[in-house]
């Protein structure tokens, strides 16, 4: 079982202070192992009881949840009750998973409020990763609380930049992904669905990393996206399952192009054929928008004016454009918007490399579109800080196209800055990715 899961970072690769310095309880961090009911692997202690515990023990610098929201997660759509009730009462009956999650708290703390301990995080980051390891070579049977484990782990990593630990986890997580459920009892709880967006996402990313095709077959999108739009179909007023829809199709839209482009390049479809498939996907995703939910084009729900305007020196767009930000219940909307024109540009960029065209005129202006949602974005009266994160990549396919000069370098420049203030290790990574994908296609 020990082969299963092998972590990409071993407790020797740490400092040494990490294995010397006793690891404190997750909801204490002055009282040691012995004092609290949080104790290892096999504790005898029922969940009840640790949750009564929790209640009454100082919770550690990190474990606030006014300083960690689905935003933190990526997720596109509001998930603070799968984060703030399913995940913690899984942590509470899987000590690998509430170090990770606790360990996860903590370091966001540390990013928001520049203060407290440096090593808290990685000491809790270690634990569950060695108590992981002994949770698997113990031969205990995989459960929902393992393969969050690993999810919050690697998610954990895309902050640190350490995309080869990231990489593992996804691996091993598609692992889990077959073994412990298929595409209709992943689906019968929140809890479960979140687990397979969870993936799913990191699933995407290891794809545009590779060049590859995802792990997880088409199958497994697009039965959370049919999810959503059966609920669409019985609550046709509700505006989250309409959301929720438009998501699963935007993960689906990646799907189709990442395999296609993938199949292409290792030469298991004619050029023909790729060019009969390109067709058909374009007309596809310039249907995209004609075939939204009327809610989406509601004015209702559009910012027409910004309470806070103050635009930056040498901005190269206008983020306060009437009417160019969603808000209220569509506010996430607005990264749906972006992740179409993303999807949008690469496309036309990686057709014209496989087919050796001339790149499109239109690339910089699709660039341009996305740094002004990017920046409406940042200065949304509606919006927390941290909503940037999940913006993050599509400032990477921008500063693709974007003009060379010095005043867009620096604009991009700036914004990258602001993310990595937020935590975010390699916030130019996603532009490192497709510059490596273009390398593969060459």
């Amino acid at each position: 079982m020990s082969g299963y899961y092998q972590s990409p970072f071993l407790e020797q690769d740490l400092p040494t202070a990490f294995s010397t310095r006793p690891i404190p309880s997750p909801f204490n961090p002055s009282a040691s192992r012995q004092d609290s009911a949080l104790d290892a692997p096999g504790a005898d202690v029922e969940p009840a009881q640790k949750s009564k515990t929790v209640s009454k023990k100082r919770r550690p610098s990190g474990n606030s949840q006014s300083d960690v929201s689905y935003h933190h997660y990526f997720f596109k759509h509001d998930a603070d009750h799968f984060l703030h009730v399913h995940l913690i009462e899984e942590a509470l009956l899987f000590d690998p998973l509430l170090y990770a999650v606790v360990g996860f708290a903590a370091f966001q703390y540390r990013v928001k409020h520049g203060h407290g301990d440096s090593l808290e995080f990685l000491e809790y980051y270690n634990k569950s990763v060695s108590t992981l390891r002994q949770s698997l070579a113990s031969g205990e049977p995989h459960k929902d609380g393992t393969m969050l484990t690993v999810l919050q782990l690697a998610t954990f990593e895309e902050y640190m930049g350490d995309f080869v630990s990231l990489l593992s986890h996804q691996q091993a997580a598609f692992r889990m992904l077959l073994e412990l459920y298929n595409t209709d009892s992943i689906l019968e709880s929140e809890l479960r669905r979140k687990v397979l967006e969870w993936y799913l996402k990191f699933d995407i990313t290891s794809s545009i990393m590779s060049g590859n095709e995802t792990a997880a077959s088409r199958g497994w999108f697009s039965s959370i996206a049919d999810y959503y739009r059966g609920l669409t179909s019985q609550c046709p007023e509700n505006i989250d399952y309409k959301i929720e829809t438009a998501i699963g199709d935007h993960r689906l839209t990646c799907v189709d192009m990442t395999t296609m482009f993938a199949r292409f390049s290792k030469g298991e479809i004619t050029p023909e054929d790729f060019k009969i498939k390109c067709e058909s996907f374009s007309q596809e995703l310039n249907r995209w928008r004609d075939k939204l939910d009327p809610v989406f084009s509601d004015d209702r729900y559009r910012m027409w004016i910004f309470s806070n305007r103050s635009r930056e020196e040498n901005d190269i767009v206008d983020p306060f454009m009437a009417g160019g930000l969603y808000k209220g219940p569509l506010a996430t909307f607005n990264f749906m918007t972006a992740d179409w024109i993303a999807i949008l540009a690469m496309f036309k960029y990686k057709k014209a490399l496989l087919l050796g065209e001339t790149l499109p005129p239109e690339l910089p202006e699709l660039a341009l579109e996305l740094c002004r949602i990017f920046e409406a974005i940042e200065y949304s009266p509606e919006l927390p800080p941290e909503a940037v994160l999940k913006a993050q990549g599509i400032l990477g396919v921008a500063s693709l196209f974007l003009p060379k000069d010095e005043r867009h370098t620096m604009w991009c420049r700036r914004k990258l800055a602001k993310i990595e203030a937020l935590g975010y290790a390699s916030s130019d990574s996603d532009c490192l990715f497709i510059l490596y994908s273009e390398d593969r296609l060459r």
